[in-house]
């Protein structure tokens, strides 16, 4: 395959919609006690609370089909039929510091895994891969700091990131048959890493993390 890495931020998920939800009831309860302490005409406040009654009664039905209709995608996506990357585990574990990779960490693993990942709606890219990270790397950043990803194997792999700020980024074939991610503004965080294959064979990588300026 040709070069190609794809960056993708996840769909609206429900913990997204609370906030507006909320925002909208405060105010509308606000602007009530402020009707109430306002020498405005009894007949007029009945209107206006019941104008408001439909307005918020309108949020809430529309908050709770859009939540419902996000989480039905939020489950398929990650537990219905197992055809996405589960984000809810953890890899093998390491703690690293901006320091720790001014010079380059290697970790050793199989590449590949029985998940296609064409077939996950929400993850970018294509290739073989396990459910879980294969790892799961709790990374102290430097503000400016790049940070940058590479697989060196015995195969031709593919390269899958999901960052801190939940973002995906999605490589393969940057250096011949091997991926490599730059992430220009690394955060602190967990960074989750998979590992797979172009094909179902399984093969020995490496990857190598290295942080610059």
């Amino acid at each position: 395959m040709g070069a190609s890495s794809v960056n993708y931020r996840r769909p609206l998920c429900v913990g997204d919609l609370k906030d507006s939800a909320i925002t909208v009831l405060a105010f509308a309860l606000t602007n009530d006690i402020w009707d109430y302490i306002l020498p405005i005409p009894i007949a007029w406040k009945v209107v206006v609370m019941a104008k408001k009654i439909q307005t918020l009664l309108g949020v809430l039905v529309s908050f709770l089909v859009t939540a419902s209709v996000a989480q039905a995608q939020s489950s398929t996506s990650r537990f219905g039929d197992n055809v996405c990357p589960n984000q809810m585990e953890m890899g093998t574990e390491y703690s690293l510091t901006h320091s720790d990779v001014y010079s380059p960490k290697y970790f050793s693993l199989v590449a590949g895994g029985s998940l296609d990942l064409s077939r996950c709606p929400n993850v970018p890219g294509v290739g073989y891969i396990i459910s879980k990270p294969d790892f799961s790397i709790r990374y102290m950043a430097k503000p400016g700091q790049r940070l940058k990803v590479n697989v060196n194997a015995r195969c031709d792999t593919v390269l899958l990131i999901n960052s801190p700020t939940n973002e995906w980024h999605w490589n393969d074939d940057t250096n011949g048959v091997d991926p490599e991610i730059w992430l220009t503004h690394s955060v602190n965080g967990y960074y989750d890493i998979w590992v797979g294959t172009i094909t179902t064979a399984n093969c020995d990588a490496e990857v190598r993390l290295e942080s610059f300026e």
